[in-house]
């Protein structure tokens, strides 16, 4: 980390508002309801962080329109003090107990009571989830209790601020998924998914939770075909009656994960619902709590006779909390696969033929070859076999759980005499960021002889079945490669540059390097550090805006291309969303769009910007000098510039201000990467301010705030 008292870099700071380009990224945890029926008007409530000045929603696709009509923050300690005494008093009047004399204010109330009692009461803010206390009943006042002031039910600090937004759907629009993302003063949140539907909507009236059955008149009456929108807190499950008739096919579809894909802070890492049907009586008619390998449910029966039936959701394991969000369709339509997409390749293809349990009976093939099969017996294993040439690489890849097969499956490549060449139980595959069980197997190897191979596919659990089917590849190796930008919502100031992440998710042995670009070169908007190295997976760049803020997010797309066999290949950076699960798992998350949103000054004040587009070659035990153009401005003697997680060794050690910018020197010591490590280097910008002021006495803490990044610098470390 380097000090530097003269550091020209003052236009990295937000010095008219305050706000850091560096501070956390608003982000949408949930939205409630998180859909509608074309042709209506939905209030939905956006839970998140960082979403003061939320002034824009932005939906993708025609027919979908936003606005926000209010922002709450989470009440101070005063505020829940107020709110702790207005539950005492409607509790106290719904009890027959003294009340105030209505009309009373907050503050006459205050300058009533006898001295020292409630002396901090403020008014309340217009919250909505507080509105109307002197009108609610029992049951709300408990509901308004749990979620303020039970230890248990406290607001996760990532969806405790909350965004109200109305939603115009228009009759015609397209029923299917969208993105919402909100536009705040820090800039676009993630995207969150906000489905259009074709029937009739309502949502869970409380309480709809546990009673008496026989007695229970608290379930929310709901006609059938229906979407039912409802959130499960803590402990909670929710109850729908409808009639039904004997012989009735119904189908109730819940979506809960699918709304909500990862939740960083809880395990399994989303909310497992469970579908349980009743009759009138309380007896159990049928229950779900997933659909082939999707956890959310899909509930299947035929209605035994004529009557009410009461139709529940819950959390698997009793949890519960605002982003505990669903949505249920109840209608008569067949259940379905969530996934039926079969891979495509130019390879002949074929069917297994039985019998082929052993390498005696082995089914003759000749790669390449996509063959189509099922382990369909107990103990059965599908064997093929071929004929290979020395030094050959041959490839064998199985898709059965990414077709929501319930195969496990497990491959073994074996030699003519059953020597196991290689084998392999569970392959991940980091395009498919909604699967986290990757239960599909992948084999490659060099085959050592001229002679005859075969390759085995069983059960790894020795299941079997009429549903356990497989799509099986055996080929030469087809290098390529798939792209992953993240994240989907980029907010960088005019003039200054923002950290994205590429990642290169490689097939059948790619290791060559990938050059990206913004597709089409839009004016003003350029990526630094543009190429994933050779081998490497993941690079962090910069995209950097030399152009005015603009009002509407600008929508881009990024190519990455690399040479293949002597050709140029071009492929699509998909975007997407990093995402956590369960404290420690991280998933992307593919989105539909790839939106820049330009923040800060109409007119930029001068864009920083790397001398050279070249490399720098470090040597390993020596230093080499990096020359950044850079505005001039006012002297900052409290910036520091530090590396962000620099490769083991690389070090910067000196900073140098020149006229018309600054001179970096950065090091890498013997014990650095060996020679050949190529890489991008992230320099973050600080200053120093103040700590809380928590006590009359002056305080001495510091505490540093980051202020920008100077665009992505490649290097590479050399041979001295």
């Amino acid at each position: 980390m380097k000090k530097c008292a003269l550091l020209l870099v003052a236009s990295l700071v937000f010095v008219a508002s305050g706000q850091s380009p560096l501070a956390r990224n608003p982000r949408v945890g949930y939205v409630y309801p998180a859909g509608g029926q074309q042709g209506s008007v939905v209030q939905v409530t956006a839970g998140g962080q960082a979403l003061a000045g939320a002034a824009t929603v932005y939906l993708s696709g025609e027919g979908v329109r936003g606005t926000v009509t209010y922002y709450a923050k989470p009440l101070n300690n005063q505020q829940l003090q107020t709110l702790g005494r207005k539950l005492k008093d409607r509790r106290d009047e719904l009890a027959g107990r003294a009340k105030p004399a209505a009309g009373t204010s907050d503050s006459q109330r205050v300058a009533a009571e006898p001295p020292n009692v409630d002396k901090d009461l403020v008014p309340l803010p217009n919250h909505p989830w507080i509105q109307n206390i002197e009108t609610m009943t029992m049951d709300e006042l408990e509901r308004v209790a749990r979620r303020f002031f039970d230890k248990k039910n406290q607001l996760n600090a990532q969806i405790a601020e909350i965004v109200l937004v109305d939603v115009t759907i228009d009759p015609a629009a397209v029923p299917g998924v969208r993105e919402l993302r909100l536009k705040t003063a820090a800039g676009l949140t993630n995207p969150i998914p906000f489905h259009v539907g074709t029937l009739p909507e309502t949502s869970e009236v409380e309480p709809n939770d546990p009673r008496p059955f026989a007695a229970d008149h608290s379930a929310t009456e709901i006609g059938s075909p229906t979407v039912v929108n409802g959130q499960i807190m803590p402990g909670d499950l929710d109850r729908f009656m409808f009639q039904a008739s004997a012989g009735q096919s119904i189908v109730a579809r819940a979506r809960a994960r699918e709304l909500v894909p990862y939740l960083a802070d809880a395990v399994p890492g989303w909310f497992q619902a469970v579908l349980t049907l009743y009759d009138g009586n309380g007896r159990r008619v049928a229950s779900a709590d997933d659909q082939f390998f999707s956890p959310d449910p899909v509930l299947a029966c035929t209605i035994p006779k004529d009557g009410t039936y009461v139709l529940e959701t819950r959390d698997a394991l009793f949890r519960g909390r605002e982003d505990f969000v669903y949505r249920i369709a109840l209608d008569n339509t067949e259940s379905g696969s969530h996934n039926s997409t079969r891979p495509t390749s130019s390879s002949p293809e074929t069917n297994e033929i039985e019998p082929n349990n052993t390498g005696q009976s082995a089914q003759a093939i000749a790669p390449p070859c996509m063959i189509e099969g099922t382990i369909d017996r107990e103990a059965d294993a599908d064997v093929y076999r071929f004929e290979g040439k020395s030094g050959m690489a041959i490839v064998a890849e199985v898709y059965a759980r990414r077709l929501d097969s319930p195969l496990d499956s497990l491959l073994r490549l074996t030699d003519s005499t059953g020597n196991v060449l290689a084998w392999n139980d569970d392959h991940p595959d980091a395009e498919r960021g909604l699967i986290t069980h990757h239960a599909d197997s992948y084999v490659t190897a060099q085959l050592p002889a001229d002679g005859a191979y075969c390759v085995e596919i069983s059960d790894a659990q020795h299941n079997a079945g009429p549903d356990f089917r497989y799509t099986l590849r055996i080929s030469p190796p087809q290098p390529d490669f798939a792209l992953r930008i993240a994240p989907s919502s980029i907010n960088v100031q005019a003039g200054r540059s923002a950290v994205v992440h590429a990642y290169a998710l490689r097939k059948d042995g790619f290791t060559g390097e990938i050059r990206l670009a913004i597709k089409g070169d839009p004016a003003g908007l350029t990526l630094d550090g543009a190429t994933i190295p050779a081998g490497a997976d993941h690079v962090r760049m910069t995209l950097t805006a030399a152009r005015a803020s603009s009002e509407e997010p600008i929508s881009i797309e990024v190519e990455g291309r690399a040479e293949i066999a002597r050709r140029e290949v071009c492929r699509r950076a998909t975007p997407a969303e990093d995402m956590m699960q369960a404290f420690s798992y991280r998933h992307l998350v593919t989105a539909e769009n790839l939106l820049v949103s330009i923040l800060g000054p109409k007119k930029p004040t001068g864009r920083i910007a790397l001398a050279s587009d070249e490399p720098v070659r470090i040597p390993l035990g020596g230093a080499a000098q990096i020359y950044v153009k850079a505005p001039i401005g006012p002297i900052l003697s409290e910036i520091e510039l530090r590396l962000s997680d620099p490769p083991k060794g690389i070090a910067l050690t000196d900073v140098v201000v020149v006229p018309d910018g600054m001179v970096l020197e950065v090091a890498a010591s013997p014990d650095a990467a060996a020679p050949g490590l190529s890489d991008n280097l992230i320099v973050e910008a600080y200053r120093e301010v103040d700590g809380p002021q928590r006590t009359e006495k002056p305080s001495a803490a510091k505490r540093q705030v980051p202020v920008g990044v100077l665009p992505a610098i490649p290097f590479e470390v050399a041979a001295r």
